[in-house]
């Protein structure tokens, strides 16, 4: 509701400063079709918070739901189409199963003596590619993992490349995260994602 007041009133702005400057003149058709634009947009957005709230009413009940929101940047969408398009996580044996299958798994071209850059093969499911890699931006925002970040593009050069990699490599630590996470129904440990024990 405070979203659309918002909206409707930088709109009423621009109209404003539209008619105060040299153009066409503001029409009684221009304000209707706006008004109906407008209305579409708050249905559109009533409706997503129905489904929203619906996802949430189904999956609260899921142990693997919530384990999957101690991720960074695993919100209840998020959570939601990993159960959506995973399904049981006992049907996979490796994480590299479920790289494969949201088709962030590197792939390269050869022709001859020419190999190409290691880019992700983009073969999976592109929701399910779109929820992970936006999670994997958002997590950013924890400051362990954003010191994680950092530390390993002072390593290998702040370039846009390695910029690249490391959201493509952070992508896929957190899918193995979450299949480690959801095998041995445990919560997302900071600490251990950053600083991993080597056996």
């Amino acid at each position: 509701r405070h979203s659309s007041i918002k909206a409707t009133n930088r709109i009423n702005h621009l109209w404003g400063l539209a008619n105060d400057s040299i153009g066409c003149q503001r029409s009684l058709s221009c304000d209707l079709n706006l008004q109906l634009l407008l209305e579409d947009a708050q249905r559109v957005q009533s409706r997503i918070k129905r489904i929203d709230h619906e996802i949430k009413n189904q999956c609260s009940s899921l142990e693997d739901y919530s384990l999957l929101q101690t991720i960074p940047g695993y919100g209840p969408w998020v959570a939601a189409c990993f159960i959506a398009y995973f399904g049981n996580i006992n049907n996979y044996v490796h994480h590299r199963q479920l790289t494969k299958y949201a088709g962030i798994d590197l792939e390269y071209s050869q022709s001859g003596k020419f190999h190409s850059r290691a880019m992700i093969s983009k073969k999976g499911n592109t929701i399910l590619r779109y929820a992970i890699c936006t999670a994997a931006l958002r997590s950013m925002r924890n400051p362990f993992i954003a010191a994680y970040c950092r530390k390993k593009l002072l390593s290998k050069g702040e370039t846009s490349v390695t910029k690249a990699k490391l959201r493509i490599k952070l992508v896929d630590k957190f899918l193995r995260a979450a299949f480690v996470i959801l095998k041995e129904k445990k919560p997302f440990d900071v600490q251990l994602f950053v600083n991993p024990v080597i056996n």
